[in-house]
């Protein structure tokens, strides 16, 4: 699930959630949902669908662990592919993140990230679940918030395997 109320994405602040399908094809297990919130108290929950075909491009496996809108993107993070891409409002691909290895024969387990702007410094906090793990890397280069639309941070080299 990711929450965002900027207007370039949806009108309304939106809850979207990344359904997997549990399709027998990987290429098309995910499906994204918007909800509008303030959620109904008293009504059906009516849901937007998502274009997927922007969020599931030359994956062999398309299952979401993770997204967060930061900086005026999507974040989602593909733990079956082991990377993160980042899409703006217009459903493109700006920019995308290949995850190190955590543990040798666990090298698709990421499960949860998180970034975290502390001033200058940007951190990325990823979870792991087997072994059940919490990484937090500091990554490298231009860190500022929309940064990734130029592709500057890198993770460090105790990161990379």
């Amino acid at each position: 699930m990711a929450y965002t109320s900027d207007p370039n994405w949806f009108q309304f602040p939106y809850l979207v959630v990344a359904a997997d399908l549990r399709s027998l094809d990987p290429t098309i297990r995910q499906q994204l949902v918007g909800f509008r919130l303030p959620l109904p108290t008293n009504e059906i929950l009516s849901e937007r669908r998502v274009n997927n075909k922007y969020f599931v491009q030359n994956l062999i496996d398309t299952k979401v662990a993770s997204m967060q809108f930061f900086g005026g993107l999507l974040y989602i993070l593909y733990n079956n592919a082991m990377l993160i891409r980042a899409y703006d409002s217009s459903g493109n691909q700006v920019n995308e993140w290949n995850l190190p290895v955590s543990v040798a024969f666990y090298d698709n387990q990421w499960e949860g990230m998180r970034l975290e702007q502390n001033g200058n410094e940007l951190y990325l906090h990823l979870t792991l679940d087997s072994p059940p793990e919490v990484w937090t890397i500091k990554l490298v280069g231009d860190t500022s918030a929309n940064s990734a639309r130029g592709g500057q941070w890198k993770f460090p080299k105790c990161a990379v395997s």
